[in-house]
């Protein structure tokens, strides 16, 4: 098959995709292990994966702002530690709203909540500890 056939790219897209969006699959299964929502999970690491986030890791920015706190960035693409550590977090704060706030409030605001504290915290804080985490166990082996 030649290399540069359209075929050839359709199964390469096909063959990787797994790849790029392995911290979805990720958070999906890790949403199963600790009884958390899935939806949620999902929407917390795209935010990661999304266009404009990785053109700010192409235009080979270490950092920027957010709120006036620097965020470093880093490509999350076929990780798969900030995946497991954002969910578990996102697990203990859900459970925690779910049992101290009104149920009434459980189908838009605990989800509204979760976003807007678990983006940036993910963005600043786990993601790069995640990364960090992932290199170092990369240097163990």
């Amino acid at each position: 098959m030649n290399e540069d056939s359209n075929t050839n790219l359709i199964l390469t897209l096909a063959a990787t995709s797994v790849f790029q969006f392995l911290p979805l699959l990720v958070a999906i299964t890790a949403a199963r292990r600790f009884k958390t929502s899935p939806y949620i999970a999902l929407a917390i690491m795209g935010a990661l994966l999304m266009p404009d986030f990785l053109a700010l890791v192409e235009n080979e920015t270490d950092s920027i702002s957010y709120m006036g706190v620097p965020v470093p960035i880093f490509d999350y693409s076929g990780q798969v530690i900030p995946a497991i550590l954002t969910v578990w977090v996102q697990s203990k704060l859900e459970h925690f709203m779910k049992e101290n706030w009104y149920k009434v409030l459980h189908m838009v605001v605990i989800p509204t909540v979760l976003l807007f504290l678990l983006v940036p915290l993910v963005a600043i804080v786990i993601g790069p500890i995640g990364n960090y985490l992932s290199i170092f166990i990369g240097a163990r082996c």
